[in-house]
């Protein structure tokens, strides 16, 4: 069941709560004003109390499920945003390789978030292997690249940190079951000198770790996607220095 039917499944079963307490709560009012017992109106108060309580927390519940489905069909309209050109170009390269860096950017809220779930979307199976997500906003990942490591490490199932090529070996291993899908959001947030640490000491390495033991014919991806939320990364002066680096390894698509 798609997430949205489930929330309008919900909404439906939540408003014929709400619709039965509402008429509960009708009849013990029309009670209310007609028992001449103080007890008994004690009483009836009490419930009505009690059952105008479970009617507002179903009202909020409902309200809640509703901004939900909104968001749900606002996401639904900006994936089909067209990006055509993007998509065919990003399927067009991993039809021929296996390894990929990509930089998605843009302007200011201009969907970048979208393209890159379009583009993890065209990926085979990748519901199946989700992205490990490096946050750059986190102080620790935007100023020491060893921690990028460790918390690859962490993924891969390394319990102690001790060495790039040990968590390197573990990455080889996953991919001949796996694709390996990184995804460093908030790129607009570090230094351009960072960029080259994190293509020099992170990127590189890993990759030529993989292209030394992996078979050509494996059938799993090993793909980095850098998100810049500002279009800040293209008007860096190092910027093309970069893209020679990723150019080095396989290749760089700019997707706007």
């Amino acid at each position: 069941m798609s997430s949205v039917r489930h929330l309008q499944q919900r909404q439906e079963e939540l408003q014929a709560q709400y619709e039965l307490l509402s008429q509960k709560i009708k009849r013990l009012r029309v009670d209310f004003a007609i028992q001449a017992s103080t007890l008994v109106a004690y009483q009836l108060e009490k419930e009505i109390e009690r059952f105008e309580t479970e009617r507002d927390c179903l009202h909020k519940q409902i309200q809640i499920i509703e901004r939900s489905l909104e968001n749900e069909r606002i996401h639904s309209e900006l994936f089909r945003l067209n990006y055509v050109q993007q998509v065919r170009l990003f399927r067009e390269f991993i039809q021929e390789k296996r390894i990929g860096a990509f930089l998605v950017h843009g302007l200011p809220e201009h969907g970048q978030i979208f393209l890159l779930k379009r583009l993890l979307h065209a990926i085979p199976d990748s519901t199946i292997t989700p992205p490990i997500q490096f946050h750059l906003r986190r102080r620790a990942l935007r100023t020491d690249i060893a921690a990028l490591w460790r918390e690859l490490g962490r993924q891969m199932g390394v319990q102690n940190f001790s060495s790039h090529e040990e968590i390197a070996r573990n990455v080889v291993a996953q991919l001949q079951t796996q694709h390996i899908i990184l995804v460093f959001h908030d790129f607009d947030c570090i230094g351009e000198d960072y960029l080259h640490e994190l293509l020099c000491d992170f990127w590189l390495p890993l990759v030529n770790s993989v292209q030394q033991t992996i078979y050509p014919s494996n059938e799993f991806f090993l793909l980095m996607f850098l998100v810049d939320d500002e279009g800040c990364v293209t008007n860096w002066k190092g910027y093309g220095c970069a893209k020679c680096a990723v150019e080095g390894v396989k290749e760089e698509f700019s997707l706007w």
